[in-house]
């Protein structure tokens, strides 16, 4: 089990020098462990990357809309918990408190 932060996130959905390393790493693992600030941090990442003209305004959408797709299907970044998709476990750590 490996805690995913947006560091090793980001080189998955966007082209980085890390992204073959961190693919390899991610077909390894059989439980993905993701904070539930993890969208909000993975789309301001995408958000700079796009500003410091690294990524294109379609590559940021199509990086952002992997995302969300990602983060549903594990159920990770979200304060519900986790719903781990088929033949993977996914957890939260901690989640924000409900009010």
């Amino acid at each position: 089990m490996i805690f995913w932060d947006p560091s090793v996130i980001v080189p998955l959905l966007v082209d980085e020098p890390e992204s073959s390393t961190v693919g390899s790493i991610a077909r390894d693992d059989p439980v993905l462990v993701v904070w539930w600030g993890t969208r909000i941090e993975c789309a301001s990442a995408l958000s700079r990357l796009e500003r410091e003209g690294g990524l294109a305004v379609e590559e940021t959408e199509i990086a952002r809309d992997l995302l969300s797709e990602a983060l549903r299907v594990l159920g990770g970044g979200a304060p519900d918990g986790p719903s781990p998709a088929p033949g993977r476990e996914a957890s939260t750590p901690s989640s924000p408190p409900r009010s």
